[in-house]
């Protein structure tokens, strides 16, 4: 057992420290059911996570873009807690389920757009069909 009486140890206390103030969420797109985790206040933050990760991987840059942006890490289709479709892998209908996440779910506009491996092509997808709605950065 942890110190904490918890017997998910040291491990399982890091993950909730690490995650505090973060919301989860879940949007039902009629092909796809995406995860998503949102923090902060402020002009949107999409973060596009790479392969095979999950929203997870930006847990530890999350806190500190709160304090300036509204960020939304979704879990990409058919990774993390999102649902794993058949089909609809390609970078145009991931980018799409971003799209539909932001503007149809959420009701964001404008936002800026950062992707890590796998996210930059999606990303780059998302912006180059919507070039007046995301700005975009690609992390690779």
């Amino acid at each position: 057992m942890g110190e904490s009486g918890d017997e998910r140890g040291w491990c399982w206390r890091g993950w909730r420290r690490e995650t505090a103030g973060m919301e989860h969420h879940y949007a039902d797109l009629g092909d796809v059911r995406l995860h998503y985790v949102t923090a902060g206040r402020g002009f949107p933050l999409v973060l596009l996570h790479g392969w095979p990760q999950s929203w997870y991987e930006w847990r530890l840059v999350m806190p500190g873009l709160a304090e300036r942006f509204r960020v939304i890490a979704p879990d990409l289709r058919g990774l993390g807690d999102s649902s794993r479709p058949a089909d609809g892998y390609d970078k145009k209908t991931v980018a799409g389920d971003i799209w539909r996440l932001a503007h149809d779910v959420l009701g964001i506009d404008r936002f800026h757009l950062v992707g890590h491996d796998w996210g930059g092509p999606t990303a780059y997808a998302l912006a180059a069909a919507h070039t007046r709605c995301a700005g975009w950065r690609s992390w690779m």
